[in-house]
């Protein structure tokens, strides 16, 4: 039995081809220029990671237009994400012409999710969403499991299972700006997804990928394209719980 984002009956759908996950290195393609408003200091894989860390905001919000792909199909959506540097989060999906479909919340192995669209339901995984989610943008390897290249910082650890998917990750940083590349996910010692960072674009803490390609080896394909990124972003943290009947507080 497969996990993804689209179950077997994908009835809202918009036609599309996903591509199989690739063992490829993405290449890197960047406009960016700084990091934390100046040049990177680090001169280690551990300091990389400090740098990085120092620069992260406390709390920012991502708007984006994502496309999921499985089985041949992709489901179209936008929606935002709220996060915290701690990797609490909450992301809300609306449909092409704007009905609100699911909102989603993890705060460490807590996940909560419900869906407001009856025929969205059963089709539908916020709660998978929620751990690709996860594993692209707040997981990230420990200090004492990376080495350095001449223009990359390499790192290699364990990671949270994803639905018992993946158990290893494999993280690449430019050198020059601190910004994660790409991101491949293990079982075993076997490729189970990957995910590639392109089009880079600076921030007043760390350069923002516009888009993201997460691909997982049963099919599933997830197309990340960044609208606006707001950072730091005020809000309350009320607005990362979902109430018992599921709604966000207003």
């Amino acid at each position: 039995m497969t996990h993804a984002l689209l179950g077997r009956a994908a009835a809202v759908v918009i036609a599309a081809t996903a591509p199989a996950c690739t063992r490829a290195t993405a290449p890197f393609s960047s406009t960016a220029t700084s990091v934390c408003g100046g040049s990177a200091r680090a001169s280690s894989p551990d300091e990389a990671l400090a740098e990085r860390r120092a620069c992260q905001p406390k709390r920012f919000k991502m708007i984006h237009q994502v496309a999921a792909g499985f089985q041949g199909k992709t489901y179209v959506m936008a929606g935002y994400l709220l996060g915290r540097s701690d990797g609490v989060f909450l992301v809300s999906g609306s449909g092409p012409s704007g009905p609100r479909l699911f909102e989603v919340t993890k705060n460490g192995s807590r996940i909560r999710s419900v869906t407001h669209v009856a025929q969205a339901r059963g089709k539908l995984d916020p709660e998978r969403m929620a751990r690709v989610i996860d594993l692209v943008y707040f997981a990230e390897c420990p200090q004492g499991s990376g080495v350095a290249t001449a223009d990359r910082y390499l790192y290699r650890c364990a990671v949270e299972s994803l639905d018992g998917d993946v158990d290893s990750m494999e993280m690449e940083l430019d050198r020059r700006t601190l910004a994660v590349i790409a991101k491949r996910f293990d079982r075993a010692g076997e490729r189970q997804a990957s995910a590639r960072f392109e089009g880079y674009r600076d921030s007043a803490d760390l350069p923002v990928a516009s888009r993201i390609r997460f691909e997982h080896r049963n099919g599933f394909s997830l197309d990340i394209a960044l609208i606006e990124y707001r950072a730091p972003f005020e809000f309350g943290d009320d607005l990362l719980e979902l109430t018992a009947d599921g709604e966000t507080p207003p």
